[in-house]
């Protein structure tokens, strides 16, 4: 641990790891996830525990917001060909190389979609309020095509006329 970190504190888990995640996403509200049914965006959340993705789901869903899950490679894969990703976020559980992997898919996939990898010391208690912070500081954001962009994912932008 680094010197003068204290990591005993408040909100770090305790107890068995269910009872901590019940009890973290039932305090957590969706206030600060904006609710634009202007700009409908789909988000893939990826971790090893289908089950908390399910949870975080359910929590942060919102009208004009589509989520997507997967544990592993195999899904993320599937889930940037079926739909327009906007942002993926990536649990601190996978193996490095499984995240590495993933993000190198989702750029090879799109050039739209932003990626956001979550910390490990937080463990899965730490995933939904992760995913509410990233997705309030992203609800404004909409990515314009830049002239000056070099794009390599090769699709067809879906709002291209």
């Amino acid at each position: 641990m680094p010197p003068g970190r204290d990591h005993s504190g408040p909100g770090m888990p305790r107890g068995p790891l269910a009872q901590d995640v019940t009890h973290d996403v039932n305090d957590v509200s969706k206030a600060g996830i904006k609710e634009d049914a202007g700009m409908a965006r789909t988000v893939l959340l990826l971790g090893v525990r289908a089950d908390l993705l399910e949870t975080v789901k359910q929590e942060l869903q919102t009208p004009g917001t589509e989520f997507l899950s997967g544990t592993g490679e195999a899904e993320a894969d599937q889930a940037l060909r079926q739909a327009e990703i906007d942002h993926v976020i990536i649990g601190g559980g996978l193996d490095l190389e499984a995240r590495a992997a993933m993000v190198r898919e989702v750029f090879r996939s799109s050039d739209r979609a932003t990626v956001h990898m979550k910390d490990q010391m937080s463990g899965p208690e730490g995933f939904l309020p992760f995913t509410k912070a990233v997705l309030g500081g992203l609800s404004s954001y909409e990515p314009a095509e830049s002239p000056n962009a070099i794009l390599r994912a090769g699709r067809p932008r879906s709002d291209a006329g």
